[in-house]
């Protein structure tokens, strides 16, 4: 071999080294970048979570809670109304019995008959 073929062979080896190291800094370079474009979407996504959820309460507060109270109050005062009738049904059944205790007694007796031949049936 050949001093030259020698040389060439270094030349060659050492062009190839200086080409590696290129490539592993422009790699490490690519590497850092996609790290903090990793990061900043990380960071972006956080503080979309963090509107997003500030509107969901602000939805609740606005619109859903009202809303439900709404709902609630409108069945407290279908429940209250349906209770006060009850009552007034119950006093007027009461007022009867009292007023007319024979035809109670009759109303009674009748009512138990036709429900105890339905039940032999």
């Amino acid at each position: 071999m050949s001093q030259s073929t020698v040389d060439n062979a270094r030349n060659l080896a050492n062009d190839a080294k200086g080409e590696a190291a290129r490539l592993a800094g422009s790699a490490r370079d690519l590497a850092s970048g996609a790290k903090d474009d990793a990061s900043r979407f990380v960071s972006d996504a956080k503080a979309e979570i963090v509107q997003l959820r500030e509107k969901v309460e602000a939805l609740m507060n606005d619109r859903v809670t009202p809303a439900v109270s709404a709902a609630a109050d409108r069945a407290s005062a279908i429940g209250k109304s349906a209770s006060d009738t009850v009552r007034q049904q119950a006093d007027r059944a009461s007022d009867a019995v009292h007023d007319k205790p024979l035809i109670a007694l009759g109303v009674a007796a009748l009512a138990g008959f036709v429900i105890a031949s339905l039940i032999r049936r």
